[in-house]
Order: structure tokens, then sequence, then C-alpha cells
């Protein structure tokens, strides 16, 4: 057990290294990815869209998640303030397990 092993090539370093040493942060003013931050322009914009399906296609969009958006949605029997779990069919299916008709479903907001 008293075997050598062969040694590892080192190679010299003849030049300076500046890695990670400047980090560049972009953000577009038309980035619609968050509905964390609240800004007038991005309520405006949701307010004005008149059609329902606009508006929950706009909560499903790929790269978000619509279980963590906060919600107020108008019915024509009552308010509900929640967050939308998913949609089936012509239902809407909220985390406080309440089936929601489509046709019912007279605004919905987000905080």
């Amino acid at each position: 057990m008293d075997k050598k092993l062969p040694r590892i090539f080192q190679n010299d370093i003849n030049k300076e290294i500046n890695n990670n040493r400047s980090v560049y942060y972009v953000k577009s003013e038309s980035d619609d990815f968050s509905f964390s931050t609240r800004s007038e322009k991005n309520e405006k914009n949701f307010v004005e869209e008149n059609n329902i399906e606009e508006k929950l296609n706009r909560i499903f969009k790929p790269g978000r998640h619509s279980f963590n958006v906060g919600v107020e949605i108008i019915t024509t029997n009552q308010v509900y303030d929640t967050k939308i779990a998913g949609k089936v069919r012509d239902c809407i299916i909220t985390l406080d397990n309440d089936v929601i008709a489509m046709k019912d479903i007279v605004d919905i907001k987000v905080k």
C-alpha cells in the first residue's frame, strides 16, 4: 500500500483573473411577470380589460403561479377575497375550496 501517485499538472497563471467582478441587472419597464409590485400603470391596464377570459389568461400566464396571486372575485351573489387554485372547464376553484362558475363572475380584481 505504499504506492506513489502521479503528480498533478499545475499550470502557471500569467494573467489577472477577474471572475464575477461586475454584475449587470436590466429590468424593462414593460415587464409584466409579477403582480407582487403594485404600480398604477399595471392596475390601469388590468382594469381596462372587460373580458373575464382575458383577465384569467393574464393570471394563468406561463411563468407565473396563480395560487400566489391574491384576487377579489365579484359574482352576481357574493364577493370572494381569495387566491385562485385552478380552472376546470367553465369553473374556477379557489384555495378556500370554493367552486365558482364562470358565467356568474362579474369582475376579477388583482390585489
